[in-house]
């Protein structure tokens, strides 16, 4: 589901092959970086997810991270300073003091969590991939989420089961740190997207949108960029975004 077949055709030695060519060559840089950033981050759709809901809507980030979701509040491009943002994490990460609250806890044993309180949306981000079985972070997103609300779901595709490891591309000189799926030893299962598409359904969800995110260009670019500086953390968003490495699903509440 969510197929690139340019990509996920290829075998695992077509796809090494591919990939290798890929980070080897054209390495013209044609934009500025700033604007990159702007417009990388902007056609992300987690972004547009963000930007787009209604005035005032009350937002939990599930699986924070180090809490950068609440960065795009104030950018890129227009401001959002009316969104009520709420994080629930394992640990707290270096951005949660800037959200409105916080919670350090683990839905799958913490009873109360966010007590007494409704969400307008809920973002989750790479999160899935760490579960042995999705259905019970759904039924908590069902529970939480009120009626018409929102939910964006973002996760690897299976065809990154397939893509060689970092570690294969040391001869390139490139520098990232997941590419395989499983590069990332925390990582379970990248649960396929028709698969989590019946779970939303079974659990009260309408599939409005789904996809891969797939930015050929602008992952050119960001790859570039990274060589040039030697930046691990920009080659590798850049490398998921010329690949389609992620998957996401936007779903409503009925």
């Amino acid at each position: 589901m969510f197929s690139i077949p340019a990509i996920d055709d290829r075998t695992e030695q077509s796809l090494l092959e591919f990939i290798n060519a890929w980070v080897s060559g054209n390495n013209e840089i044609t934009t500025d970086l700033t604007l990159l950033d702007q417009a990388f981050n902007f056609a992300l759709p987690r972004t547009i997810f963000l930007k787009s809901l209604p005035n005032g809507a009350v937002v939990m980030d599930v699986g924070a991270g180090d809490g950068s979701l609440v960065n795009y509040k104030l950018w890129p491009f227009f401001e959002r300073t009316d969104l009520e943002m709420h994080a629930l994490s394992l640990d707290k990460g270096k951005n949660f003091d800037s959200y409105d609250s916080y919670e350090i806890k683990n839905f799958e044993t913490d009873p109360d969590i966010f007590p007494g309180m409704k969400f307008d949306a809920m973002v989750c981000c790479h999160f899935l991939e760490h579960m042995h079985d999705p259905a019970g972070a759904i039924d908590f997103f069902s529970q939480k989420i009120q009626p018409g609300g929102r939910l964006y779901l973002e996760w690897p595709h299976p065809v990154t089961k397939k893509f060689p490891s970092c570690n294969a591309l040391v001869d390139t000189g490139a520098s990232i740190t997941t590419l395989n799926f499983f590069d990332d030893s925390t990582h379970i299962e990248a649960w396929p997207g028709d698969h989590v598409i019946a779970l939303l359904e079974q659990a009260g969800f309408s599939i409005e949108t789904a996809g891969r995110i797939h930015l050929p260009w602008i992952g050119e670019q960001m790859k570039n960029h990274a060589k040039r500086a030697n930046d691990t953390i920009r080659m590798t968003i850049g490398s998921w975004a010329a690949l389609g490495w992620s998957q996401y699903i936007i779903a409503s509440r009925r």
